[in-house]
């Protein structure tokens, strides 16, 4: 008996689930009321619940702005260790080149390094606060005018180039950047730029002015093959090839047979005095008793002669 109810049971609780569910219906058939969510205040105003939905907005917006933030932050650091890089196999490959370091930030330029043909000056400051400290926006007039005051007192026999690294989509410039085109052409500086976000035509316009080359990186790989080319020194146009010739003078050797000095005294670093020998002379010397021979010219000398032909003179007066 007591399993016929449960089996009676059972089944009525099977019915009354199958009847919930149909009860419940569909999920398109549901009827939301979406102004229950609005909910007003003590006085009737709905001032409240508007400002606390903008401050929603608000707050995803602040996320959103993070995010971007951060995906600067990882490319700046992609930037930095590909440089390290950088900088470590070009003086393998220039040992006699030079480096400066420039950051732009806040619309301003700012030098870190001067030129310099020591890599582990730049790659500490590659790794230091100073120049990871990213902010506000990027200025390339104020970046070339101060590359350009350090590379203007490099002589003409040297390369002089300006190698960018850029993420920024403008550019926020105190004037005319022509002007600046202008004088990076007379002075003969090249100026080659890798942009890591996307062309910009003035960036492009200041590569192809001074004979550059403008790139952009398309990931990772590509971009420190883009750095890479920068490594082995730029070929040497035509038009910054100039011989200049010195003037220069060759002293003659002459024979007199007056007993004279050379006025260069250069002999004596070609060829020194040989040592005097120790002799006995049967000429009387009063000041000495004991008498030096020169080899070649077999002239007597007393000991203190002997000593200031050798460390004075360096020449021996009976050969010269």
């Amino acid at each position: 008996m007591s399993a016929e109810v449960a089996d009676k049971n059972l089944a009525i609780d099977v019915d009354d689930s199958n009847l919930q569910d149909q009860e419940s219906g569909y999920t398109w058939e549901e009827f939301k009321r979406s102004w229950d969510v609005l909910q007003e205040d003590d006085s009737g105003s709905l001032q409240k619940a508007v400002a606390s939905f903008h401050k929603k907005l608000k707050l995803k917006r602040k996320l959103k702005d993070v995010n971007l933030v951060q995906k600067g932050l990882v490319r700046l650091e992609l930037a930095l260790q590909t440089l390290e890089v950088f900088v470590s196999e070009f003086f393998e490959q220039n040992p006699l080149g030079q480096i400066g370091l420039i950051v732009s930030r806040d619309g301003l330029a700012e030098k870190i390094t001067d030129l310099s043909s020591n890599p582990s000056d730049h790659i500490r400051n590659f790794r230091s606060k100073k120049i990871r400290d990213s902010s506000g926006s990027f200025s390339l007039q104020n970046s070339l005018m101060l590359a350009i005051n350090s590379l203007k007192r490099v002589p003409n026999h040297g390369s002089r180039e300006i190698f960018t690294i850029i993420g920024s989509l403008t550019s926020t410039d105190p004037s005319d950047i022509n002007s600046t085109i202008s004088e990076l052409v007379s002075l003969k500086i090249r100026v080659s730029i890798i942009e890591m976000a996307a062309e910009v035509f003035i960036f492009k316009k200041v590569c192809d002015d001074t004979n550059g080359v403008f790139s952009v990186a398309i990931n990772e790989a590509h971009f420190k093959e883009l750095t890479n080319h920068f490594i082995p020194p730029p070929p040497i146009l035509n038009n910054t090839i100039e011989a200049h010739l010195m003037t220069m003078g060759f002293a003659a050797r002459l024979h007199d047979p007056t007993p004279t000095f050379c006025s260069c005294r250069n002999s004596r670093n070609r060829n020194e005095n040989p040592n005097f020998d120790s002799t006995n002379s049967n000429q009387q010397i009063i000041i000495a008793d004991e008498v030096f021979q020169c080899p070649d010219c077999l002239n007597m000398f007393c000991l203190d002669c002997d000593l200031y032909v050798h460390e004075t003179v360096h020449n021996c007066p009976g050969c010269v």
